[in-house]
């Protein structure tokens, strides 16, 4: 008798993968692999909010009537609660230390995902970001040596499907990416609010000045992705010397805007660390 992972490594295409809860980043999940080509995933769910019951049900996902029944047989768990959910709902799970916990729950620590399951289970801790909304997220993974490479790979694939993964030999590192790319996205749009802020004071529509805003972040993040030179050399290619571009970096550097960015993710790294021993 083989496990799930077993079968999968002998050509078997089916992995039975359940989610403990089907909130926004467990349904980009789950619907990144319902359109990935291979087509070899059977997933089961389960959350009191029935919110996207109708939806997943339609799109083939079986819909669990507790957590319990939502993980028998299952290869992966995929625990996707709100941090101060994880203790209750781990606690009254009867997790096989067989199945791979995959846990997505902010600042939750492998040693408390251990302790409220038990001393063998494997376990990988996650920090996706919300562009995964779209499959344009990226993903850092980190793991203790319990893991087989076969889940590796199986952990890997499965927050592949909302966009790029990463893993780190640190837990540590986990609470760096959180602070870096997990809260990144609000410093975009940060960024972008003030530009629309300030096209508004400067004459513009409200309107042109948030097109102006979405439509230069976005080329410029094309522009990096397309790009092998450094984002320094990338920023000096649009700043001639005397220009307008120039006075504003100049006003910036003036002003210790970098210091200010950076001291403010060093703060989101703190306040991760502290949310983990909390």
């Amino acid at each position: 008798i083989y496990s799930g992972l077993e079968r999968m490594a002998r050509g078997s295409k089916m992995t039975k993968v359940s989610f403990i809860g089907a909130g926004n980043m467990a349904y980009s999940i789950i619907r990144g692999l319902l359109d990935s080509p291979r087509k070899r995933f059977v997933i089961t769910t389960y959350d009191p909010d029935e919110t996207k019951r109708e939806d997943l049900e339609a799109r083939g996902v079986s819909w669990a009537k507790t957590n319990q029944e939502a993980i028998k047989k299952s290869d992966a768990v995929i625990l996707a609660v709100k941090p101060q959910l994880a203790a209750p709902v781990l606690q009254k799970l009867e997790i096989d230390s067989s199945q791979l916990l995959i846990s997505i729950a902010a600042g939750v620590s492998v040693s408390s995902l251990t302790a409220w399951t038990n001393p063998n289970q494997c376990i990988v801790r996650c920090m996706p970001n919300t562009p995964a909304l779209l499959r344009k997220g990226i993903t850092g993974l980190f793991s203790r040596d319990k893991l087989s490479e076969l889940q590796k790979d199986l952990a890997t694939e499965l927050m592949s499907s909302v966009g790029e993964t990463s893993w780190v030999t640190e837990e540590s590192e986990i609470d760096s990416i959180t602070a870096l790319s997990g809260s990144g996205p609000a410093y975009f749009f940060f960024l972008m609010e003030q530009m629309v802020e300030a096209g508004l004071e400067l004459g513009l529509s409200e309107e042109l000045s948030e097109n102006l805003a979405k439509a230069t972040a976005m080329g410029a993040a094309e522009m990096a992705l397309a790009s092998s030179a450094p984002l320094t050399e990338l920023r000096q290619n649009v700043t001639s010397p005397g220009g307008t571009t120039e006075a504003a970096i100049n006003y910036m550097e003036r002003k210790e805007v970098s210091i200010s960015i950076k001291k403010a993710i060093f703060e989101a790294k703190q306040k991760a660390v502290d949310l983990s021993r909390e």
